[in-house]
């Protein structure tokens, strides 16, 4: 979905990935993706900057019933597209989930086209399958080889639930 990362990326990346800074950061990245592609027009979030594929997902809240958007990164096999409720590693999983499972039909906006999907969760061969597909999209930053605290952290985080 996004080109490899360049040398400018793989630094703040490598910055970014330390798991202080990670810790701090997990509270506001989502709003600053937020901010970064209302004020883009879509184009760009501030996760790309680490050469993330990131990706908005719409939901409807499962509580409220409102449209709410999260950026997430999403690592696409064919039409699928398959996205992890880690939550920065946290022990419960970001809101998005639980709106998923209430409402499971959503909207994934990527590169200029928006797509209609049902979610589901995965299980076993399945679950693996996209566990292996998402670790790979994060080496492939190079970020991983940079910092060991992330790869870490991408072990503790991949096995948690992926929808």
């Amino acid at each position: 979905m996004n080109p490899k990362p360049n040398f400018l990326q793989r630094i703040i990346a490598a910055i970014v990935m330390q798991r202080p800074i990670t810790r701090a950061l997990s509270g506001i990245t989502e709003p600053l993706d937020k901010f970064f592609l209302t004020l883009t027009g879509r184009r760009f979030a501030i996760s790309q900057i680490a050469g993330l594929p990131i990706i908005e997902l719409e939901t409807r809240g499962a509580r409220t019933g409102l449209i709410r958007t999260h950026p997430l990164m999403g690592v696409k096999d064919g039409e699928k597209i398959a996205v992890v409720g880690t939550n920065f590693g946290g022990e419960n999983h970001p809101a998005w989930v639980f709106n998923l499972r209430a409402n499971p039909d959503c909207s994934v906006h990527v590169q200029n086209t928006t797509k209609k999907y049902r979610a589901r969760e995965v299980h076993g061969d399945e679950y693996e399958k996209y566990a292996v597909q998402k670790l790979t999209t994060y080496l492939e930053t190079d970020v991983c080889k940079k910092t060991p605290s992330f790869l870490e952290k991408l072990i503790k985080v991949n096995c948690q639930q992926i929808l």
